[in-house]
């Protein structure tokens, strides 16, 4: 695009500009960002060089343009102006009938000198004498080829001795074409089976050789006879263990090719080669070689060879398979459909194609093939005569044509002033400047790169749900299709900007084939002037009818265009998709196993295979419960779902909304060819959260908690709840709660889905099964459970922490049992109590008593250990725990050497235990109150003092009255010492446990106010947004519920979410009238609207606030701003009407100040005096 000097332009200048010359429309085709340029498009250089202002004309300086693809151009651009320093220029680009590239050249020998029109010049490279050179040509589109004439200048000097030729149809793969001198066919290598079969040959690991030939291989597999000789669809061999051995592999057998399209074959091993239908592709060397070859449709005869030396762990052959919906090569493992013969059905077997020869006539050599399809032609040169190669001329021809040298002279087209690309080029722009600042550094070469660049279009068969949005209107939503039914309707849209090329709406040519019926024409028009969307309505049926393709179940519907202009392959290339006519299949339902690995996080485990009916499979509690179903006559559309039923053996049930997912499949070379590959496989995926409860309890959970939101899918509610329709924003989200599966330990998970459609008929439905399987944790922690604890202490309390939710199977305090030993003898077994009903959390305090030899089995409510002592805890869980699959967790802790004694005074031992708890209470709250105190006359001492004692009584009282019902109370005063310490994170701890735990306190309310006030302070906005209005969803009564929505309004302001801060604003003055807050609330209303430029909402809010408090102290602002909005919505005489008023009414004000200079403005000026004359 054209150079804008963007650091000369002012405000005011792009406002002139802006007003003055309204931005010209140009069609898609026509624009890029600045850093790309379509092949045909001009290329805009600018220079500042200050030093070449060398006369008082404007001067000239010289730039060059160089092209990847081996193109230049050299040309003088002007200064733009008289001493301006500043030169422009534009320079014009083309497309390259055709291209060449080498090695390396010598000087004034390009590669295109191969493909030019003048026999006596030619390419040369370096004169080094090192080998392989190598020259390429690209003929820019697909040409059939049948022969290629390769022609030196001279026979005997600088010409090739030994030379191999590749042809590539989009530079990707690279096929053997011939070589010079023709090579000796191989030995073949196959046997007699045609399912593909593993041989394994053991050989003494001294026996093994560094190189073999063919010959030896082939020898070697007539006469030995293998020691394992195995029926195989995976192509990867692992080595027993500690074998000091090695190893001949041989896999051979039938590879099934379903279309013509290239592959690339690779293996690994020590030393490697590839046979292919008896020609060997990949000739014997060593390992981790790959190679391309052209497969045709049929099935061909595979022998991959391998050794493996001793120590080697794994031996595998990799294929890839051309991806013509990408331009990457992925390498993957070979599947079982690939040797699937039974699948494979009347597909016949693949004739190889007949070997080419080079035949050399003095100095020319020229190849006849079978005809192929083919853009690029490659030539390695191996061996040479002299110390360079030299090429005279490259020439390629079939069909009847000449395509190389093509019809226009390429070296002419390299000396002209254009810039000649091809799609992909870089193109170098370089300025030599000559003289830098201060002379530091002459001859400074300046570059700059763009790329040359076409759009890739794509096609795709799509549809259109209509649906009433909230205000009664009607607006389409887009849908990808993959199936239909008879009778349905098809739009084909084509996305390709090439093709917008003038400001009215475009067309294109599209191609609706039915199987292999003959093509039907339709025109596809663009959406709207300039978008580069194409579409067009294909009506189907299942009888024959006007307008209409008549289809039936099981047919394919192929839709195609030409994309003649692109990155990908670069040559012009028929996009193609596909529509299915839907047909019932067989339904698969699996839930998703998960697990937490040793020392690793929780995570899924994707289905690798088929299950038997009875497998039960194993989830872990802390991630989501995720369901699977496979079913593709139920994925019409990129918008189409599934619902499956979840129930527990405890008799909790819930549904959820699967949605078209490959988040947890396995990876398929089939699935990553297509556009969709979740809509293609007809796979779905639901996630339910799960939490530990009775099946009786309530349904969503509030947001904010430990139960994560979001997941795939949707948790639907209740047959009888009817569900509130609530707007798609994060914070009605997050006030609607997450819809849970209340589960206990011991429950057994049925996933049910209904398959109505299957071949044969409607059936049972489909179910799978599991069972929580979650690794536990043990902690010997600190007396608050919070830190682990490093040692303890004789006289002491050992804390043990243990989280296991498969242990919670009642809706009592469940029990736990953990073996405590140590190294002087004592061994008991102790039982955790759960902290709380279904919190699958259990916990223990365990006084240590000094005994020097303690008794093993007399646990009286004590562990018996002594000073220096070890103390090993342990816990035998149903999970592996360590690398070698034991269930065991252990943890030890040392008994320190001694111990520092305490004296406490006490005057009053309580009888009363609530009487006691409430005077420790008062007791913490008074230090509380005294370490506030000291923090505000800056006694930092004092404070701490206070702090440590306030903390102290608190967990003396959790520790003597370990009863759930004061956990609130405690945490409650623990989140005060911390938030007043401004220790954000142990504050949210503190809060966040009563609001998890103890929902229905009274203190519930107040901490999550303070959860969210923590969350806001320490920056964590989101977080505190959804705190907030999880009080206003949960608690709607409380009192803080004002202090919550003037927090929201300003999150969403500072946010720039101006319409929904405009809308907490409006509910609050609503249902807050008489608040302190409400003026200023009703001032952000009118700020939101402004900042929205919804000027007239924003007049009419100011004008509001100033009616209903017209002495407020924001009354002048909102008079000045009200003015201010009018005049942005060209309402100018209510614009005059606030301005002068806030100057009389209030007028020692700032905002009268301003007011009085927007009254100079020449339109407040004009409305003075219409004003005037309407007063006369």
């Amino acid at each position: 695009s054209e150079i804008i000097d963007e650091e000369k332009s002012t405000f005011t200048d792009a406002l002139k500009k802006e007003v003055a010359e309204p931005a010209a429309a140009e069609p898609r085709a026509a624009s890029r960002p600045k850093s790309q340029v379509k092949p045909g498009n001009l290329v805009y250089v600018q220079v500042k060089d200050g030093d070449r202002d060398l006369s008082a004309d404007p001067d000239k300086v010289g730039i060059k343009l160089t092209a990847s693809s081996g193109d230049e151009v050299q040309l003088a651009i002007e200064e733009e102006s008289q001493h301006g320093g500043v030169f422009h220029g534009t320079v014009r680009t083309g497309e390259l009938p055709a291209g060449a590239q080498a090695s390396d050249s010598a000087i004034d020998h390009s590669p295109l000198m191969a493909i030019d029109h003048d026999s006596n010049t030619f390419w040369r490279s370096q004169p080094d004498g090192a080998a392989p050179k190598s020259l390429s040509v690209d003929m820019k589109e697909l040409r059939p080829v049948e022969s290629i004439i390769l022609t030196s200048p001279a026979a005997g000097m600088e010409a090739p001795v030994r030379m191999q030729a590749r042809g590539s149809h989009d530079g990707r793969f690279w096929f053997h074409l011939g070589d010079f001198p023709a090579a000796k066919p191989a030995t073949p290598v196959g046997f007699p089976e045609p399912e593909m079969r593993l041989r394994v040959y053991k050989i003494p690991a001294a026996n093994l050789r560094e190189t073999y030939t063919w010959d030896e291989i082939a020898e070697l597999t007539k006469k030995l006879e293998p020691d394992e000789n195995l029926k195989t669809d995976k192509l990867s061999w692992q080595a027993p263990e500690k074998s000091p051995d090695a190893f001949f592999l041989v896999w051979s057998g039938t590879f099934v090719q379903e279309r013509d399209g290239a592959l690339r074959l690779g293996v690994s091993g020590k030393t490697t080669a590839i046979m292919v239908d008896g020609r060997l592709e990949l000739p014997v060397g060593e390992g981790g070689r790959t190679v391309d070859l052209f497969g045709r449709r049929g099935l061909h005869q595979v022998t991959i060879i391998a050794t493996a030396a001793p120590g080697t762990a794994t031996v595998e052959a990799l294929r890839a398979r051309e991806n013509r919906q990408s331009s990457a090569v992925s390498m993957r493992p070979f599947a079982a459909a690939d040797f699937d013969l039974a699948a494979a059905g009347d597909l016949p077997k693949a004739a190889p194609l007949p070997a080419a020869e080079f035949k050399q006539d003095a100095n020319r050599w020229t190849l006849d093939l079978s005809a192929r399809e083919l853009r690029f032609i490659d030539f390695q040169f191996l061996e040479y005569r002299g110390e360079a190669i030299a090429v005279s001329q490259v020439a390629v021809s079939g069909g009847g044509s000449q395509h190389l040298p093509p019809a226009a002279d390429v070296l002419e087209l390299a000396r002209n002033s254009i810039l000649e690309l091809a799609p992909g080029d870089t193109v170098q722009v370089s300025y030599l400047d000559e003289i830098t600042a201060g002379g530091q550094q002459r001859n400074r070469l300046l570059t700059r790169d763009l790329t040359a660049t076409y759009h890739d279009g794509v096609i795709t068969p799509v549809s259109y749900d209509f649906e009433r949005t909230g205000g009664g209107a009607v607006q389409g939503a887009r849908k990808e299709l993959m199936r239909i039914e008879p009778g349905e309707r098809i739009v084909a849209e084509v996305v390709d900007f090439d093709l917008d090329t003038g400001l009215d709406r475009d067309s294109v040519e599209i191609e609706v084939q039915v199987n292999d019926g003959a093509p039907i024409k339709a025109t596809a028009t663009e959406t709207g002037p300039s978008t580069g969307t194409f579409t067009v309505e294909i009506d189907t049926a299942a009888e024959p009818a006007d307008g209409k393709i008549v289809v039936k179940q099981g047919d394919q519907v192929y839709l195609r265009y030409s994309d003649k202009q692109n990155i990908f392959p670069g040559h012009a290339f028929q996009r193609e998709t596909m529509v299915y006519l839907n047909e019932p299949s067989v339904g698969v339902i699996q839930i998703v196993e998960s697990e937490t690995p040793v020392s690793g996080s929780p995570r899924l485990v994707p289905v690798a295979g088929p299950r038997p009916p009875e497998h039960v499979g194993k989830i872990e509690y802390r991630l989501p419960l995720t369901v699977e179903v496979i079913d593709p006559d139920q994925a019409k559309d990129s918008r189409s779902s599934v619902t499956v039923e979840v129930a527990t053996s405890q008799g909790a049930k819930a549904r959820v909304e699967c949605v078209l997912s490959r988040a947890f499949a396995a990876e398929g070379e089939t699935m990553d060819e297509s556009r969709n590959p979740a809509l293609l496989e007809g796979r779905f995926v639901g996630q339910i959260p799960l939490l530990l409860g009775a099946p009786g309890s309530t349904g969503p959970v509030p947001a904010g908690g430990t139960i994560g939101s979001g997941g795939l899918g949707k948790v639907l509610p209740p047959d009888d709840e009817i569900e509130e329709a609530l707007p798609a924003d994060g914070a009605k989200a997050a006030a609607a709660g997450i819809r849970v599966l209340n589960v206990v330990g011991s429950d057994l998970f049925t996933a049910r889905y209904e398959d109505r459609a299957r071949p044969d008929g409607p059936g049972s439905p489909l179910e799978a099964k599991a069972s929580l399987f979650s690794a536990a944790t043990l902690r010997i922690t600190d007396s608050e459970y919070l830190e682990d604890a490093e040692i303890a202490h004789v006289g002491k309390k050992l804390f043990v922490l243990l989280e296991d939710p498969d242990r919670d199977i009642s809706d009592q305090r469940d029990k736990a049992m953990v073996r405590v030993v140590s190294s002087s003898g004592e061994d008991e077994t102790v039982e955790l109590e759960e902290t709380l009903g279904h919190s699958g959390i259990f916990s223990g305090s365990l006084p240590l008593k000094a005994v020097p030899k303690p008794v093993a089995g007399n646990f009286a409510g004590e562990i018996e250990c002594f000073f220096g002592d070890v103390l090993t805890c342990g816990y035998l869980d149903n999970v592996p725990q360590t690398d070698d699959g034991l269930t065991i967790i252990q943890l030890g802790i040392p008994v320190a050497i001694g111990t520092n004694g305490e004296m406490a005074a006490f005057s009053k031992v309580y009888k009363d235990d609530d009487l006691a708890i409430q005077t420790q209470f008062h007791i913490a709250e008074s230090h509380f109150e005294l370490f506030k105190g000291h923090r505000k006359l800056k006694q930092t001492e004092e404070a701490a003092v206070a702090l440590e004692a306030g903390r102290r009584v608190l967990r003396e009282l959790h520790e003597d009255y370990p009863n759930p019902k004061y956990t609130p109370r405690i945490s409650y005063l623990l989140g005060q010492f911390a938030q007043e310490m401004q220790a954000w994170n142990e504050a949210i701890a503190a809060y966040g446990s009563i609001v998890r735990n103890h929902p229905d306190h009274n203190l519930a309310p107040d901490a999550q106010y303070k959860l969210g006030q923590c969350h806001e302070e320490a920056g964590n906005l989101d977080e505190a947004l959804e705190a907030y209005v999880t009080l206003a969803a949960t608690y709607p009564k409380s009192p803080l519920i004002a202090n919550v929505m003037l927090r929201i309004n300003e999150h969403f302001y500072l946010k720039e979410e101006f319409a929904v801060a405009a809308s907490v604003g409006g509910k609050f003055i609503e249902r807050f009238p008489n608040h302190e807050w409400t003026p200023k609330m009703a001032f952000r209303i009118g700020q939101c609207h402004y900042k929205l430029e919804e000027f007239q909402k924003a007049g009419l809010a100011f004008d509001a606030f100033v009616k209903r408090f017209p002495e407020q102290e924001l009354t002048a602002q909102a008079l000045f701003w009200a003015g201010e909005s009018y005049r942005m919505a060209k309402d100018i005489p209510n614009a005059f009407r606030r301005y002068n008023r806030c100057r009389w009414d209030f007028p020692e004000s700032d905002a009268a100040k301003y007011s009085r200079g927007r009254l100079a403005l020449p339109e407040l000026l004009n409305q003075f005096e219409n004003e005037a004359n309407l007063n006369e």
